[in-house]
């Protein structure tokens, strides 16, 4: 097993894919600070007020309205911009200066604080970048062992399929922390050198378990592409659930419908909680997320960390135990 992951591992490193896929993931970072830092100038915050006719109160919480006797509306108590309502019922400005780049300083300097480390990992793990990447990387890899017949030069007795599949599954393991890796110092680097703010709130030990939660969610889904290559034997179904079911797009439509059958069958409504994508959801708001009690065992107060670990860690024993003693009855 350990020669045919080296084996792996030097496939991968030699191929394009896993530097494609780095590369991506590099220039995501990199330009998510660049489109923050631009949309968090005060200059091109006050111009996007002006256009909108907004203060920098609006730009910041909402708009809040506040009647007057003569009928005008002042809105934003310290910029002190006056409204009135013209006679199709839009707001206009009839009164108080522009605002100006000035007036948006502490905005941007709101914009650009993050209340910690993880809040900024998890606003990228939220939207499923770091599943997608992993999956994708993984429904290439191994779909490729039947293009190219690779499989075929394995010796496949019962523990040589046994050897084959743990060996993928330890192989896409060490690429989804790869690729943590890669998104959490890129991203780090990246919003330190834009001028973002991000300190360490959590403690090591919130990180730490922040990353290992992250790595056992990135491997679940990893493991779930695994899963799809050996049932199909198709690239093309693995890729397209690889970014349909890891970028959550089907978890959604799966939590929606289950709300609707929940108002018929009541115990669905707690079949969400203990999906992967649930986990997914709580480690993007951060580890402060993960201390307060929530998930699937928030019901008896138990914290969302330790649900989330329930519950992945459950998905993953699934995932295994199918590779393990379902795919390997079949020939490969």
């Amino acid at each position: 097993m350990l020669n045919l992951l080296r084996s792996d591992l030097f496939r991968l490193i030699r191929g394009k894919a896993l530097w494609v896929m780095t590369a991506v993931l590099v220039a995501c970072m990199a330009l998510s600070a660049a489109m923050l830092n631009w949309v968090s100038q005060p200059e091109f915050l006050a111009f996007y007020a002006q256009t909108e006719q907004m203060t920098a109160d609006e730009v910041r919480d909402e708009m809040r309205f506040e009647e007057t006797s003569t009928g005008l509306v002042t809105v934003g108590a310290d910029d002190g911009a006056v409204l009135g309502a013209s006679p199709d019922g839009t707001l206009v400005a009839v009164a108080g200066a522009a605002p100006t780049p000035e007036d948006f300083e502490a905005v941007t300097a709101e914009m650009r604080r993050f209340s910690g480390v993880t809040a900024l990992f998890g606003s990228f793990m939220a939207g499923g970048l770091l599943l997608v990447v992993t999956s994708l990387i993984t429904a290439l890899f191994l779909a490729s062992d039947f293009e190219t017949r690779f499989v075929r030069n394995l010796p496949m007795g019962r523990r040589g399929r046994t050897a084959y599949y743990v060996e993928k599954l330890l192989l896409v393991a060490l690429v989804a922390l790869w690729f943590l890796a890669v998104l959490a110092t890129s991203c780090a680097a990246s919003f330190a050198v834009a001028g973002f703010s991000f300190p360490l709130s959590e403690g090591i030990g919130g990180l730490l378990a922040w990353l290992l939660l992250t790595w056992m969610a990135a491997t679940a889904y990893g493991w779930l592409t695994a899963l799809t290559v050996w049932v199909t034997r198709s690239k093309g179904a693995a890729i397209a659930e690889a970014l349909v079911v890891s970028s959550t797009f089907l978890a959604a439509l799966v939590i929606q419908l289950l709300g609707y059958f929940a108002r018929v069958i009541p115990w669905l409504g707690a079949v969400p909680e203990w999906l992967p994508s649930s986990a997914v959801e709580m480690l993007g708001r951060g580890a402060d997320a993960l201390a307060a009690p929530g998930g699937a065992l928030g019901f008896a107060g138990v914290s969302g960390g330790a649900s989330a670990l329930l519950v992945l860690a459950l998905w993953l024993a699934v995932c295994a135990t199918v590779a393990l003693a379902a795919c390997r009855r079949r020939d490969l």
